[in-house]
């Protein structure tokens, strides 16, 4: 995980203020679709851990484009593959449950369409 003040302080003032927009835009539409889907109440780690995923992308990404000027390596590829692993697997499970029939509450709204 890259270390955020370290990314900054690479950054020209000017993208430091792109980095603010779009790290702030990508936080905020996941919060709002995790919020509208399943509520507050259900994060877990994972959800955490994509937040810091968004960090270590955006991070590649203006590295990529030669806008962190520093010499030092602060972010690279094998600091998103945990949590990218930890995401798959994830989905991996969702599919997994989903192939193996109808989930808990389409079980519980079939039973009560039927009384």
């Amino acid at each position: 995980m890259p270390d955020i003040r370290e990314v900054l302080k690479a950054l020209s003032p000017e993208d430091r203020t792109l980095w603010d927009q779009c790290r702030n835009n990508m936080r905020s539409v996941y919060l709002n679709a995790h919020n509208s889907t399943i509520g507050i109440a259900g994060w877990k780690s994972e959800d955490d851990a994509f937040l810091d995923l968004i960090d270590i992308r955006l991070a590649l990404l203006f590295d990529r484009s030669g806008k962190l000027n520093t010499v030092e390596e602060i972010v690279s590829k094998e600091d998103a593959k945990p949590i990218e692993e930890s995401i798959e697997k994830a989905d991996d499970d969702m599919k997994t449950k989903q192939q193996n029939g109808a989930s808990d509450a389409s079980k519980l709204l079939q039973t009560w369409g039927n009384n």
